[in-house]
């Protein structure tokens, strides 16, 4: 490799500009997305900081990884039409540990008014009050209805966006007002002007 060519290696370190760019992008798409995208793109920011600058900022790479994946889950959600028109909602939270990742946030009765009769895994003679909360949950994810989704939408936005916010407003601590404002430009389609 001459003294000229420029070095595309694999393993070339990301300048601070670079990261300091994504980070400001994240930030900007978190203002004009949903509010499950906006947790989203805040979450994704702060996986993608260097540890020593997450230390820094006192944010807790577990917790943060923790909301992602509610949101994600939350986000993601598989709607059905069944027979009769009514459309059903199936979220996967049975692979997550009740404990660690839901019970932080869950408020209601785990939805147990939304299970439909007609929920696999619950047996006809058996009573859905004998459940447990976290198994009450499980089942209500099966097959949940429109409402049912809804309350568990607000429930965990009132849980994780204060934290999301937090974490942005953390976050903007590593973005310059020079960069903020050239990606604010870019986002709005003005022309980009180097300065040097």
């Amino acid at each position: 490799m001459t003294e000229n060519t420029p070095d595309y290696s694999p393993f070339r370190v990301s300048t601070f500009s670079a990261i300091e760019r994504l980070l400001c992008s994240f930030l900007i798409e978190s203002l004009t997305s949903t509010p499950l995208g906006s947790i989203i793109y805040v979450s994704r920011a702060c996986m993608m900081l260097p540890e020593k600058d997450r230390s820094k900022l006192t944010i807790d790479l577990e917790h943060v990884k923790k909301v992602f994946t509610l949101a994600q889950r939350l986000d993601a959600v598989v709607k059905n039409e069944k027979g009769n028109g009514t459309v059903y909602h199936r979220i996967d939270f049975q692979s997550l540990n009740y404990a660690d990742y839901l019970e932080p946030w869950i408020t209601m009765d785990a939805y147990e008014y939304n299970i439909p009769k007609e929920v696999v895994g619950v047996k006809k003679d058996e009573s859905i009050n004998k459940l447990s909360k976290s198994e009450k949950l499980v089942y209500s994810c099966r097959l949940m209805t429109e409402t049912g989704y809804q309350h568990l939408c607000a429930d965990f936005l009132l849980y994780a966006t204060p934290l999301s916010q937090q974490w942005a407003g953390l976050l903007t601590n590593m973005i310059s007002p020079d960069t903020y404002t050239d990606m604010m430009r870019m986002y709005k389609g003005a022309p980009y002007h180097d300065k040097n």
